[in-house]
């Protein structure tokens, strides 16, 4: 009902909720039933009304009197309006208008910068319906943005309730326990101190619950979540977009969500879930295991261990002494810069590296080959499996059982540990140890060192002056199948071998062709025609000599070809 002009009107609403619009008369505006709201949006001035009044007052522009009213309605200047006890909404329009509701759980109207809000401490729960950017004042639980401009919302301290348009908006819950919630537009949530929840809606938005433990829900779009509490809980549906979560803590993605980023300087963790998830750590040594799904793990800087786990994953250590390991599934590996260490456990594990990134190493638990740019390799586990070097100067170990190991080019390093094991040097001067077992060593091209180790080993220099060394006279019957003397030289270790002094052997110390000793000193015995090089620690005095090595071919062996080393 509108009453116009400016004479002495009374206007009686009914059951309904009727809109009362005053005039410029003293009038009596009575709402009787319903949800009544008065209005002065008329007005040729300012108002000033309160619902708490039941005697006549002057609002600015008549005397009136308000009867069974709930709600106020100012003018388009600058309004005071004031609710009652009850449930009261109060809206003034456009102005800078001040509003108390009072007692009750009011709701307020706002739509100018200067709009003030007034509640008291217990005065119900209160809500802002708000058209621009708005600080919840004191005592006022609940804010909700209205229109479709790109406003922000910020509350106060205590519960609030915070709710965006469908538009950007950046919502701020400060202290207490806050419910945020973004609904359309790409949002950006921050729940603040305090338990709170963030509910982002359509969009890509951002939340961040800040101090406390909060549950976070991105809904749909591509959202960011900032865990920073182990009780942080983040909650996405399946198809609710590709997620990312940036968390200062150790953190394991929930599920639905896809990729983690490790914020901060603090050594934390990372874990994925079954998706196909991108995990990146910061600056610090962390460890991220990717889970089910072909995952990309990417360590940054630090020292970092990178598990991949199920699915074919990359796996990219960046700067550091990393370890990766890509689990089950065919992985590519690229450790960057620093001296890392690759996990090998699948035939069609890809390990990349570029030159100057750092000595590496390969674990295999299967036959592996190294890549370009790749140092060493060590064969795990406990199965008979092989391992090939490169054109660099590698190094190669064996595990527990018989394995097969091939230095190529470059001046290698292999180490057969147990088992019956196969060394091949290839080109470059190579070091060789068969260690236990029955192994067979061949130098290849190069100046090579051999040592068979325990076990009766069979030593092939190949082309280049060779070196056969044995560390004790009782190492196990060792057959060298290709020597020649004056270009290779057989090497024993001073500690083991008594009485002999370091350096090229004396001619007196190699007694050949059965020759008998003529004194009680240590001495070698060779047969040539035999081909047996035996010790004899105490010479004639009756000890019986022991046998290290055959020379096979009936080879010449001068005492110069024998070199005692200090060890």
């Amino acid at each position: 009902m509108i009453l116009t002009g400016n004479d002495h009107i009374d206007a009686t609403g009914n059951g309904l909720n009727n809109m009362l619009v005053s005039n410029q008369g003293d009038n009596v505006l009575d709402g009787r039933g319903g949800n009544d709201t008065v209005s002065y949006e008329n007005s040729r001035s300012a108002v000033s009304v309160s619902l708490a009044d039941s005697f006549p007052q002057f609002t600015g522009d008549g005397f009136d009197t308000l009867i069974a009213m709930e709600n106020l309605r100012g003018s388009v200047f600058n309004d005071t309006l004031t609710g009652d006890a009850g449930n009261n909404t109060l809206n003034g329009l456009s102005g800078a208008d001040t509003m108390a509701g009072g007692a009750g759980h009011d709701l307020y109207m706002l739509d100018h910068i200067d709009d003030t809000v007034i509640e008291q401490v217990g005065e119900g729960i209160d809500t802002v319906h708000a058209l621009l950017g708005y600080s919840l004042a004191e005592h006022v639980e609940n804010l909700v943005l209205t229109g479709q401009d790109a406003v922000d919302g910020t509350g106060n301290g205590l519960n609030n309730r915070l709710t965006g348009n469908g538009a950007a908006n950046r919502l701020n819950g400060g202290a207490g326990r806050d419910t945020l919630t973004g609904n359309g537009g790409n949002d950006v949530l921050l729940g603040g101190t305090g338990n709170d929840t963030l509910v982002g809606g359509a969009g890509n938005d951002t939340l961040n619950g800040g101090m406390g433990a909060d549950t976070l829900r991105g809904g749909i779009g591509r959202d960011t979540y900032w865990v920073d509490n182990p009780n942080d809980r983040v909650a996405e549906l399946a198809g609710q977009g590709i997620d990312l979560v940036r968390a200062t803590i150790t953190h394991t993605l929930a599920s639905n969500v896809e990729n983690l980023v490790l914020a901060g300087n603090r050594a934390i963790n990372g874990n994925g879930n079954a998706l196909a998830n991108r995990l990146t750590g910061n600056g610090a040594a962390n460890r991220l295991a990717g889970g089910a799904g072909n995952d990309t793990l990417v360590g940054n800087s630090g020292n970092d261990v990178l598990l991949g786990g199920a699915g074919n994953d990359t796996l990219v250590g960046g700067a550091g002494q990393d370890t990766l390991n890509g689990g089950m599934g065919a992985d590519t590996l690229r450790g960057g810069t620093g001296n890392d260490v690759y996990q090998a456990d699948n035939v069609n594990d890809r390990v990349v590296e570029l030159a100057g990134q750092g000595i590496d190493l390969v674990r295999a638990t299967i036959t592996h080959t190294l890549a370009g740019n790749v140092e060493n390799l060590v064969l795990a586990g406990n199965r008979a499996i092989n391992g090939n070097g490169n054109a660099l100067a590698n190094r190669l170990t064996g595990n527990g059982a018989a394995n097969r190991l091939n230095g190529g080019a470059g001046n290698d390093n292999l180490t057969g540990l147990a088992g019956n094991d196969v060394l091949l040097g290839g080109a470059g001067s190579d070091a060789l140890s068969g260690g236990l077992g029955h192994d067979s060593l061949n130098g290849g091209a190069g100046s090579d060192m051999l040592v068979g180790g325990l076990g009766r080993d069979i030593l092939a220099g190949g082309l280049g002056a060779d070196r056969f060394r044995f560390s004790r006279p009782a190492e196990g019957d060792d057959t060298i199948s290709d020597f020649t003397s004056g270009v290779d030289t057989i090497q024993v270790v001073s500690r083991n071998f008594a009485g002999m002094a370091t350096g090229r052997l004396a001619p007196s110390r190699l007694i050949a062709d059965g020759t008998t000793a003529a004194s009680g000193n240590a001495v070698f015995l060779y047969n040539q025609d035999s081909g047996v090089l035996s010790f004899d620690s105490d010479g004639n005095s009756g000890a019986a000599a022991v046998h290290i090595a055959t020379l096979t071919g009936r080879k010449q062996l001068l005492a110069s070809d024998i070199q005692v080393i200090s060890g």
